[in-house]
């Protein structure tokens, strides 16, 4: 008897009632063991994916030639863990059990992507109950979740929800899983509802009507609320709680553009007032005036729900995971929102559809196109395919938009088209390739590195090695020999020919970094980002010196396409100086091609730390301890007694100083820079009164310019904006200590 052990088994987890019925006819078992015993004919009934399936040969419950089996049945192996399919298959059978306990996004995730995969017919219904309980915690996260498996109506829900509380206090699981530019639309989303939610509170109040004593479209009999009460309001007449009220809600609709914003502490008023002589109750019809208000914001923000079933469905669902090899043909679902369906129908332009979904449509493993040159024919896309078919093939469409937009333009102008001539013989191969230019042609190096674009590199294996440590492993293994047949690698001039994947141009510049007295030059991000990708591919650090100087000329130009580079390639001290110069843009002017090569994570922490520099340095024009006598502008004593000069917390200075100082706290919470202390938009207009020429200035009656101390007063104050911006990186917890909390991106 041998002594050797035998190597235990992992113990397969058995499933509870009823996936242990031993007259089950197939066994699906999930990637972590745990056997699934089922019935071909329930998953059938419930999936036209395993319909198919038990249909195909091997598929029958005999089992195919080599195939596993338990208990004399056919044992089928599943990428899904145990949690995911045994949700998976009790969502088949007549009797479903409740959602699962302690299921968070990343769980509902996986299941969603397995009901897509296996396409589970009750999948909206399914999806739907699994989601809507988590909108209260995370909307940003479900709303995500939602529109990539092209469930409008939760997303919609979920989108309308988190407009309730501020985006940049929220964190979700699902940032990491999205782009930053698929985050940014959805910020322009929240961006266009404030702006709408707003405006609501000085447009032309049109939703307005008389409401009781509060809200009259004549004016007051009585002098006494006339005079201390009531202001006009376009075309109606109101206390003038009502219009502070107004007043303080359009800041925070813009921040939240939810109707549950006015109805808050702090924004509603506290107290109506009353006339003692009329005995008017002013507070009377308040309740019918925020009915109104509430109203008006709901119906301007719902306008904007057409931009999100057009856009999102073609940056956020065509681009989700669930497409990838192993998942077969993932069934893209048509959404049912008739809105939408118009929206597609119907484009408002052609053109702006090809450019936005061109780039698109090449990313889903089948498309099948729905082909017609007449798509603005309204109805035309239910006409030709019906609603269930819509439904349950992979209709994409995206690429019906694209395919029938381009053939409508082709069909309108084939005169414009040139006429078919001959072909031109086909050249060879060996007559397209030609040798680079100096010092990449020199006849005695010993290998050569030919691009994807027919580009031969000649170069020496000493320096590759020494700057590479991967071509140092690949030269130092033996050359191949003949085979048999006489086939080799490839030579030319006795140097053996490395084909490569990158192009001439991306190739020429990373190899110019190993080369002494040759450095590279490099004009744009693009270039920078695919020569480090080969770079990380070859092991080639030498250009990271490189790249990283090259960023740094750049930040100016492109600050948040330095950013995004600088977080994929790992430059934590270009990212951290490239973030601060963000900070003279606004939040939503942020733009940049580079940035869907970063996460959402890596998006979102920027945007934290702009609002963060934003929060701490818009009090910096509040405080005094930074103040410093300057001339004729700011000083501790009493100057002219005429009214020239206002005190305020100890200190005397013109009012046009004070309203500067307004300005530019309003415009640091936009721009947090110290840079704007001296912009256009904050410096002291020209018709503000500037000088004074009272005698009693000193007992000297020459005109004393007010200004003089300006220019010295703006650099304390821009120094002081720097320094508070400057504490922003240490003032997070040390899991979030300094640049590396906005390099970060967590696994």
């Amino acid at each position: 008897m041998s002594d050797t052990k035998a190597v235990d088994k992992p113990e397969l987890i058995e499933p509870k009632s009823p996936f242990d019925d031993p007259y089950a006819d197939i066994i699906l078992r999930s990637c972590d063991g745990a056997d699934f015993r089922v019935y071909k004919t329930i998953l059938s009934l419930a999936s036209p994916f395993f319909q198919t399936m038990f249909s195909l040969p091997g598929g029958n419950g005999k089992g195919s030639a080599g195939g596993e089996l338990k208990d004399g049945l056919p044992v089928i192996s599943l990428f899904e863990d145990f949690r995911t399919l045994d949700f998976l298959l009790r969502s088949c059978y007549p009797r479903r059990s409740p959602k699962p306990e302690d299921l968070d996004l990343e769980g509902i995730g996986l299941i969603l992507d397995a009901l897509q995969k296996y396409e589970i017919d009750a999948f909206d219904e399914l999806g739907e109950s699994l989601l809507r309980d988590l909108i209260d915690e995370d909307p940003v996260g479900v709303f995500f979740i939602a529109h990539s498996h092209g469930l409008e109506d939760v997303a919609r829900m979920a989108a309308k929800w988190s407009l309730k509380r501020p985006f940049l206090f929220s964190r979700s699981s699902q940032f990491r899983y999205m782009t930053a530019d698929q985050l940014y639309d959805f910020l322009q989303y929240r961006h266009d509802c404030g702006v709408a939610a707003s405006a609501v509170t000085t447009s032309s109040m049109d939703w307005i009507s008389n409401c009781s004593d509060t809200v009259t479209n004549y004016r007051s009999a009585c002098k006494k609320c006339y005079g201390a009460l009531e202001t006009r309001c376009y075309n109606y007449y109101a206390p003038k709680f009502v219009l502070e009220y107004l007043s303080r809600a359009g800041p925070a609709l813009k921040d939240q553009p939810h109707e549950d914003v006015i109805f808050r502490d702090g924004i509603y008023p506290t107290s109506f007032g009353s006339c003692t002589d009329c005995r008017t109750d002013r507070g009377t019809g308040m309740i019918r005036f925020c009915q109104l208000f509430a109203d008006e914001i709901k119906r301007v923000v719902a306008a904007l729900d057409h931009w999100m079933s057009f856009r999102y469905h073609f940056t956020v669902v065509c681009t989700r995971h669930y497409c990838r090899p192993h998942l077969g043909q993932g069934r893209l679902i048509a959404l049912s929102d008739s809105a939408f369906g118009a929206l597609i129908i119907v484009p408002p332009d052609p053109g702006i559809m090809i450019a936005s979904l061109s780039s698109l449509c090449t990313s889903f493993l089948v498309i099948t196109v729905l082909r017609s040159s007449t798509l603005r024919e309204s109805g035309l896309l239910f006409e030709v395919c019906p609603r269930e078919v819509l439904w349950s093939y992979n209709f994409c469409l995206a690429a019906a938009g694209f395919e029938s937009a381009m053939s409508s333009d082709s069909a309108a102008a084939p005169e414009s088209r040139p006429k078919a001539s001959s072909p031109p013989a086909p050249q060879s191969n060996a007559s397209r390739i030609h040798d680079a230019e100096a010092p990449f042609n020199d006849p005695r190096a010993d290998i050569i590195l030919r691009s994807c674009d027919h580009v031969d590199f000649r170069v020496y294996k000493t320096v590759l090695s020494l700057a590479s440590p991967f071509f140092e492993t690949m030269f130092a293994l033996p050359e191949p020999a003949s085979s048999a047949d006489g086939e080799c690698d490839e030579r030319k001039d006795n140097a053996i020919v490395i084909p490569v994947a990158e192009k001439s141009h991306t190739l020429d510049i990373l190899l110019l970094s190993c080369y002494p007295r040759h450095p590279p030059v490099i004009t744009g991000l693009h270039e920078i980002r695919e020569v480090l990708e080969a770079a990380q591919k070859y092991e080639i650090g030498c250009f990271n010196h490189i790249a990283e100087a090259t960023l740094r000329t750049l930040i100016k130009g492109d600050p948040i396409g330095v950013y995004s580079v600088a977080c994929g390639f790992g430059f934590v001290k270009v990212a951290a100086a490239s973030a601060r110069w963000t900070l003279q843009q606004p939040l939503m002017t942020f733009s940049s091609t580079e940035v869907r090569h970063i996460t959402g994570e890596q998006y979102h922490n920027l945007l934290q730390y702009h609002r963060a520099c934003g929060v701490a340095s818009k009090n910096v024009p509040a405080t005094r301890h930074w103040f410093i006598s300057c001339n004729d502008t700011l000083t501790e004593h009493p100057r002219c007694s005429s009214g020239c000069y206002v005190n305020r917390g100890g200190w005397n200075a013109p009012q046009f100083l004070w309203d500067y100082l307004e300005r530019v706290g309003r415009t640091l919470k936009e721009k947090p820079c110290g840079a704007v202390v001296t912009s256009d938009d904050n410096i002291v207009p020209a018709s503000c009164l500037t000088t004074c020429q009272h005698s009693n200035y000193n007992n000297n009656k020459n005109v004393v310019d007010l200004r003089n101390g300006l220019n010295k007063f703006c650099r304390p104050f821009a120094a002081e904006i720097d320094r508070v911006i400057a504490e922003c990186f240490g003032h997070t917890d040390s899991a979030r200590d300094g640049v590396w909390y906005l390099t970060r991106q967590e696994h």
